[in-house]
C-alpha cells in the first residue's frame, strides 16, 4: 500500500488547483466533519475529512503532490476551474461532479439515488448512504478502485455491477488518467493475481495461493542494495526510449527502440545477460540441444532473444516484460540478439578514450570527431563560442583556462586539470548507463559507477531531463568543487555535455558513503560508539569553520 503521511486526499482530479490542506479553516464543512449531506458541495479548497483525520476529500492538482493520493473520481475529465466546479450530492441521491454550472452534464457521477449523505471513513473508503439506515449502503468508492489498494478494499469480480474489481495506475506520475498497468484476478479462475500490461500481456503474477498468507515485499531483496532504493525499468542493451521526456515522468508506454537494426541472419550476435527472471510470455519450439535454439532465434528475423534451461528452448519476438538483470556476475541465462555493431562499439571492442583538459569551466562541452565537413564546421563554431564564454568566466573567477576543449577522445597520462569527457566513452565505461552500473539517484539524477579504458573507477552523475534545479547545481558543482582539493572531498574529475545531456565524472568511492554504514542492517555493526561520535565531531567541526576557499553554497 503506498499510504505515506497522515493526510491522505481522495478527489476529483483538477487542472489548475492545489491539492487540500488538511487543516484549512474556511472549508465549507468544518474539519471534524467527514460527511456532507444531501445540497451541500465543495468547491475549491474545500474539503471532507475524516474522523480520525487520516482521509481527506477535494480537489487536487496532480503535480508536485505533498500528500499521497489513493482514489480518483474522474480520472479521464479534469475540471477547469476549481473555484467554480462542484462536487454535489443532489436531492435525488446522486453525486456528481459539475465543472462549471448545474445545468452542464456533469463529467463525472456515481449513478447513485436515494443517498442522504456522503461519509468519508478512517478507512478510505467514500460511502453514500440513508442518513436514517447508516448500516445500507448505497455506493462506495471501494468497489471503484483506482491505482491503490487500501486495506479492506476488494480486488474482485463485483457480484452487484458484474464488473471486475482491479487498479490500473496512473498515465505517469503526473496525470492520473488510467495507465497501462493493471493489477486483477486471474480470469480463468487459478486464484492467483496478474499484473497486465494493456490488459493482455501478462507481466507478473503471484503464484498459487495457499490459504494461509502471502507476504508481499515492496523492495524485494534481490533488487535492492546500498546505493538503490527503488526498483526503475530502464531499455535493455542497445535499446533507447521512443519518447525520453515520457520516460522522466515514469511513463514508459512508448516502451524502446533498437539503436541499431538487426540484419537478420548470421551477421547479428547474442549478448549474453544474467537475470533473476525470464521475460514473459515466450514460445517453445522443439530442438536439440542449445545450439539448435540458438540457431531457431539467429534464422528467424522477429526474434528478440533466446534462453536454453532444464532441456527447453525460449524464444521471444516481442516485447520482453519484466526482466530483472542480475549484479552478481553470474553467468547469461538470456541471450539477447543485437546488432554487431552494437555489441562491437559498446561492449567487446570499445573504442580508446580521450581526457581532453580544462581549468575554471562553468559551462563545458565534450566534442567528438566526425569524418564529414560539415560536422566539423559546426564544431570550429562552437569551439569559438564556448572559447569565447569560458575566457569571460576565467577572467572573473581568477582560474586558468585551457582553451584545448575539442581533443578527440584517446586516452592520456593523467593531469591535474579538469577533463572533458566524450559521452560514448562513458557509455562504454558504464555498460550504457545500465541497472548493474546504477550506485543511486538524488534530486540531481542518477549515479553510476564505470571503469575507465586505463582502469581508473570512476562514478558518472548524470542529469536528469525532469530536474529544475539541475542547471544550478551543474555550474556549481563545476566552478566550485573543481578548485578544491581536500582528503575528505570526493574529486571531480571531469564533465560532459551534449545536447540535453550534462554529465558530472568524480572519482569513484570504493568504500560507499557514510549513509552506508549508519543505515545498511549489516554494515552499520561496523561503526561502534567512538568512531560515531568522531564522525559527529568531524562534522560539526568542519561546520563551524567556513573558509573562503570552501564557500560552498548549500544549494551544491
Amino acid at each position: 500500500m503506498n499510504i505515506e503521511s497522515d493526510a491522505q486526499v481522495l478527489g476529483a482530479k483538477v487542472c489548475t488547483a492545489v491539492g487540500c490542506d488538511m487543516h484549512s479553516d474556511d472549508t465549507l464543512n468544518m474539519v471534524d466533519q467527514d460527511f456532507s449531506a444531501v445540497g451541500e458541495s465543495l468547491t475549491g479548497d474545500e474539503t471532507i475529512i475524516s474522523k480520525g483525520g487520516i482521509f481527506e476529500l477535494g480537489f487536487f492538482k496532480p503535480v508536485d503532490l505533498v500528500k499521497t493520493v489513493v482514489w480518483v473520481a474522474n480520472r479521464d475529465n479534469p475540471v477547469l476551474d476549481p473555484s467554480t466546479s462542484k462536487l454535489k450530492l443532489f436531492g435525488n441521491g446522486n453525486l456528481v461532479i459539475l465543472n462549471q454550472t448545474e445545468k452542464a452534464p456533469p463529467i463525472w457521477s456515481a449513478n447513485s439515488l436515494n443517498a442522504t449523505e456522503a461519509v468519508l471513513g478512517d478507512d478510505g473508503n467514500l460511502v453514500l448512504r440513508d442518513g436514517s439506515n447508516p448500516s445500507l449502503v448505497i455506493w462506495q468508492s471501494f468497489d471503484y478502485p483506482t491505482d491503490t489498494w487500501l486495506p479492506g478494499g476488494k480486488i474482485r469480480l463485483n457480484k452487484k455491477t458484474k464488473e471486475p474489481q482491479l487498479l490500473t495506475s496512473w498515465r505517469n506520475q503526473e496525470d492520473p488518467a488510467p495507465g497501462i498497468f493493471t493489477l486483477e484476478l486471474d480470469p480463468a479462475g487459478t486464484d492467483q493475481t496478474l499484473i497486465r500490461r494493456n490488459k493482455s500481456e501478462q507481466f507478473w503474477r503471484s503464484g498459487l495461493w495457499d490459504e494461509q498468507k502471502r507476504t508481499f515485499s515492496l523492495l524485494p531483496s534481490k533488487m535492492t542494495g546500498d546505493y538503490t532504493d527503488t526498483m526503475k525499468c530502464e531499455c535493455l542493451p542497445g535499446f533507447v526510449e521512443r519518447s525520453p521526456s515520457d520516460w522522466d515522468l515514469q511513463d514508459s508506454t512508448g516502451g524502446c527502440a533498437r539503436n541499431t537494426s538487426l540484419q537478420c541472419g548470421n551477421k547479428d550476435v547474442f549478448l549474453p545477460m544474467s537475470t533473476s527472471n525470464l521475460p514473459e510470455n515466450p514460445h517453445s519450439p522443439q530442438v536439440n540441444g542449445v545450439e539448435e535454439c540458438k540457431l531457431a532465434c539467429e534464422s528467424t528475423c522477429t526474434c528478440n532473444a533466446y534462453a536454453y534451461r532444464d532441456s527447453e528452448c525460449q524464444l521471444w519476438d516481442g516485447d520482453m516484460l519484466n526482466v530483472k538483470q542480475q549484479s552478481d556476475g553470474r553467468a547469461g541465462n538470456l541471450y539477447l540478439k543485437l546488432s554487431a555493431f552494437d555489441v562491437r562499439s559498446r561492449v567487446l571492442s570499445p573504442a580508446p578514450i580521450t581526457e581532453a583538459t580544462v581549468i575554471g569551466v562553468l559551462g563545458c562541452i565534450y566534442l567528438f570527431k566526425r569524418n564529414k565537413a560539415s560536422e566539423r564546421g559546426k564544431l570550429k563554431r562552437l569551439q569559438g563560442v564556448f572559447t569565447d564564454f569560458l575566457k569571460t568566466k576565467a577572467t572573473h573567477n581568477d582560474i586558468t583556462l585551457d582553451t584545448n576543449l575539442f581533443n578527440d577522445c584517446k586516452t592520456e597520462e593523467e593531469t591535474q586539470e579538469l577533463q572533458i569527457f566524450n559521452r560514448s566513452c562513458l557509455a562504454i565505461a558504464t555498460n550504457n548507463y545500465s541497472w548493474t552500473n546504477k550506485l543511486g539517484e538524488g534530486g540531481f539524477g542518477p549515479v553510476h559507477m564505470g571503469k575507465l579504458q586505463n582502469g581508473q573507477e570512476i562514478a558518472v552523475k548524470r542529469l536528469s531531463q525532469s530536474s529544475g534545479q539541475g542547471i544550478i547545481e551543474f555550474k556549481n558543482e563545476i566552478l566550485l568543487i573543481s578548485k578544491l582539493k581536500h582528503r575528505n572531498l570526493v574529486k571531480l574529475l571531469g564533465c560532459c555535455i551534449e545536447g540535453d545531456e550534462k554529465m558530472l565524472i568524480y572519482e569513484y568511492m570504493p568504500n560507499k558513503s557514510l549513509d552506508t554504514f549508519l543505515f545498511d542492517p549489516k554494515e552499520k555493526a561496523s561503526l561502534d560508539w567512538d568512531t560515531r561520535f568522531n564522525i559527529i565531531g568531524g562534522i560539526a567541526r568542519g561546520a563551524s569553520l567556513p573558509s573562503p576557499r570552501f564557500s560552498i553554497k548549500s544549494y551544491t
